[in-house]
């Protein structure tokens, strides 16, 4: 099994905001997917929740890898 990095995410307040470049294609061209799961600080948004979202909705089987407390790097698995 292949790793390779697809973008990063982030942690803030309970949030977590998710960047992929180049994700989405629009027209021949290609943008960036940015989103943000809302939390609160009593009720973080898991990690885990974020990966089952992402393979709901996009249909890739991603990993959230920590590389700091505040974030880290989505690693997609082939």
């Amino acid at each position: 099994m292949t790793e390779r990095v697809i973008g990063t995410w982030s942690r803030a307040r309970g949030n977590i905001m998710i960047h992929l470049p180049a994700f989405r294609k629009v027209g021949g061209r290609r943008y960036p997917l940015k989103s943000k799961y809302l939390g609160d600080r009593e009720d973080p948004v898991s990690p885990l929740h974020v990966e089952q979202d992402l393979k709901a909705e996009y249909h890739i089987d991603v990993k959230l890898v920590p590389t700091s407390p505040r974030g880290g790097k989505i690693v997609q698995r082939e």
